[in-house]
Formats: structure tokens, C-alpha cells, sequence
């Protein structure tokens, strides 16, 4: 799990801003600016608008669109779509959107995530696989397993965990013991590394159970999470994880921060001492996000791809799930909940589709390794295998 926000693509695809401004150029022209845009070639002063230049600097342009090139190659195709225009490269697709001012100027440009172009399913599962040293895949409709990867086994999910939390939260809403607008006060215990909104809240500050929950699902909010995991109960999310017993996001930050407490920690054989030195842990200051080791296998959330598609299949929080789609393939579902997680060396995908003719399906990718995984490629896979399931309930 970063300190950061949850990676749900890499942030070179949600960058370029959609601003208002007219479209009202040809295609040919749009399509020619899409072109250089992405080749290095446009002449910044000529291509963009100052209000577009203004708040994404030619610089970062040119960044994104470099490395870019690196991970997809040249483009091989334009085409114009339903919603904007596809670009085809030798290995991926990627979706754009971008309009003009009546100067030809763009005023906003923005790169979907990419897609890789697998043949087929069976092949977009065997090139996740490769992917990492260790991996999890489960792909299914209505509970039937298409594709099936040491589904069973218990890997590092990082973020991913946060679905037990949400679980044990819409058990406690649905049995009446709380409500969405219940308020909920941050304490300092719960103050974690700064993903999500509320880092800079005093302690004391009122929160909603639903606003708690959106950030933790929504934006992988580590102090939202570390709040509702007090306000449901740790115990109860142990037992939804399937585990003895679970770390907290401060927790987690302050072990990997401290070697000491961190081997005495992965030596305990026992629940209640890892416990104990967990909350040891959480005493003490966290550490400097830049200095987090990569990660250390035992000091996570090990959790089989079976058990999140159960999390997954929980009734209510719509309005929560609904904040992030994640990158699940954008028009192929109807219904879309998804949680993902990542730190160095962990990897997560997980996402409970429902098709127009009320098909269910889940589709969970968890990788491992001791080396960082290629983001940029495990996205466009995750992304291709979601679009290929939904043509399996389509055919």
C-alpha cells in the first residue's frame, strides 16, 4: 500500500486536464493535433491554450507523452469513437478526449487508461502471470470460475483489505446499529501516512460515516480507513479478512519504519504478541514516506482472490463504490465496485462487474514480487481482461 494515493492507473493518464472549450474543429485537425501531441512534435505556444498551459506546463506534457511512447510505441492508428477518439499502438489502445477553442488551441486533452491488445482471454491471463514472481488471478461469472490462478492462495493485497472494512460496515448499517450520517470524531491514533483528504484535519474534527467511507474506498484513504476500523470493530474485520488478526494503516506505516520491532514482529508465531507489537509500533512517530522499504512479505494484508470476489459481493454502499471505477474497461458494465491496493513489489486488482442483463462478475489480479511491477502494464492487462469478460457475456 503506497503512501501515496492509490494507484488506479499511473498518474501519467489522469493528467492532462479536460477543460471547457469549443470542439467544433474537423476531426482531421483533432486527430492531427492527437498525433503530434503524442510524437513530441506539437510546438507548445502553438498547440495549447494559455489556460491550459497554465495549469499543466508544457514540461509535464512532454513527460507524460515521452513515456508514453516508451511503454506503447508509435501510434499505429486514429480512429474517431463515440466519445472522443481511440489511439491503436502495436500493444495497447488507448481512449482520448480533447477539445479545441475557435483558434484551434487545445483547452483540454485527456489520456484513458491504456488497454493491452491480448487476442483473448486465456492470453491476457497468461500475460499477467508473467508479470511478477508471485500471482493470483480469479476471473468469474455468476460464481463459476473461468480462469483460475492460485485463487486460493493468501497474497498482499495492500489497499484491497480496506474491503473488509467496508463489509463489516454495511453488516452494521443493514443491522441498524449505525447510519451513514452518523458523525464520528478523528482521534490521533488514527493518524496515518497522508492518503486521502484528512490529513491536515485537527483531532476532534466531525466526520460522517459516509464521508469516512467514500475516502476509503474512493481515494484509499489510510486515516478513514484507521477510523472506521475503530468505529465497526478490529476484531470483526480480522474475522471478514478471514485472519486471526489485522494491522491498521498506522500500524502497517510504523512497522516497516522501525527494523527492530519489525523482525520481532515477523518472528512472532502468535497473534496476540504480533498485536502487542504492532501497537508498539504505533506509539512512536512514522517514518518519512521516502524512506519505506519496498515490501516485506508478512508485514501486509494476505488475502486470497477468492475472499475479496466475497467482499466484493456485499449489499449497500452504492454511493461509496460509486466514487472510483477503478480501471475497469469504461462502458462494458453497468454496475462497477472496485478496490485496489499497491506498495512497492504488491500489486492489486479487484472488481465486482454487473452487465446490463444482470450477469455478475469478478475479475481479482494479485501480484507479488521482490522487484516494483510494471504499473503501466499491469493496468492495461486488467483493463483488456475486464473488457474481454464482458464480451464473453455478450457472445
Amino acid at each position: 500500500m503506497s503512501y501515496a494515493p492509490q494507484l488506479l492507473l499511473s498518474a501519467m493518464f489522469a493528467v492532462l486536464l479536460l477543460a471547457s472549450g469549443g470542439a467544433g474543429h474537423a476531426q482531421d485537425t483533432r486527430i492531427g493535433l492527437i498525433r503530434d501531441i503524442y510524437a513530441g512534435r506539437a510546438e507548445p505556444n502553438d498547440t495549447f491554450a494559455p489556460s491550459f498551459l497554465q495549469q499543466v506546463p508544457a514540461a509535464q506534457v512532454e513527460a507524460i507523452t515521452r513515456q508514453m511512447r516508451t511503454d506503447f510505441g508509435p501510434i499505429e492508428q486514429i480512429s474517431q469513437t463515440e466519445g472522443g477518439f481511440e489511439i491503436l499502438t502495436r500493444s495497447h489502445r488507448l481512449s482520448v478526449r480533447i477539445s479545441v477553442d475557435a483558434d484551434g488551441l487545445v483547452t483540454g486533452l485527456r489520456f484513458f487508461e491504456p488497454e493491452a491488445r491480448t487476442a483473448s482471454l486465456a492470453e491476457t491471463v497468461e500475460a499477467i502471470a508473467g508479470l511478477a514472481e508471485d500471482v493470483s488471478v480469479l476471473v468469474a461469472l455468476d460464481g463459476e470460475r473461468l480462469h483460475a490462478l492460485r485463487a486460493d492462495d493468501p497474497l498482499a493485497v495492500g489497499s484491497a483489505f480496506k474491503l473488509a472494512v467496508a463489509k463489516v460496515l454495511a453488516d452494521r448499517i443493514a443491522a441498524g446499529d449505525l447510519a451513514m450520517d452518523d458523525v464520528v470524531r478523528l482521534e490521533d491514533a488514527h493518524r496515518s501516512l497522508p492518503t486521502g483528504f484528512l490529513a491536515d484535519f485537527p483531532d476532534g474534527a466531525p466526520v460522517t460515516i459516509q464521508t469516512a467511507a467514500s475516502i476509503m474506498i474512493g481515494y484509499s484513504g489510510n486515516m478513514a480507513t484507521d477510523l472506521l476500523m475503530d468505529v465497526v470493530g478490529r476484531d470483526a474485520v480480522a474475522e471478514a479478512l478471514g485472519t486471526e488478526f489485522v494491522l491498521t494503516t498506522r500500524e502497517f506505516f510504523a512497522l516497516k519504519g522501525d527494523e527492530t520491532l519489525a523482525d520481532r514482529y515477523l518472528a512472532a508465531d502468535d497473534a496476540g504478541i504480533k498485536a502487542g507489537i504492532a501497537a508498539q509500533a504505533a506509539t512512536g512517530p512514522l517514518p518519512e514516506p521516502a524512506d519505506l522499504p519496498a515490501h516485506q512479505p508478512g508485514i501486509e494484508w494476505d488475502v486470497p482472490a477468492t475472499r475479496l470476489c466475497e467482499l466484493l459481493a456485499v449489499e449497500g454502499l452504492d454511493e461509496v463504490f460509486a466514487v472510483n471505477r477503478g480501471p475497469v474497461a469504461a462502458g462494458a458494465w453497468q454496475d462497477i465496485r472496485y478496490k485496489g491496493g499497491s506498495e512497492t513489489g504488491v500489486l492489486n486488482f479487484s472488481a465486482r462487474m454487473v452487465a446490463a442483463d444482470g450477469t455478475e462478475a469478478c475479475a481479482v489480479v494479485t501480484l507479488n514480487d521482490a522487484e516494483p511491477i510494471d504499473l503501466n502494464r499491469a493496468v492495461g492487462l486488467y483493463t483488456r481482461l475486464t473488457r474481454q469478460l464482458a464480451d464473453e457475456i455478450g457472445d
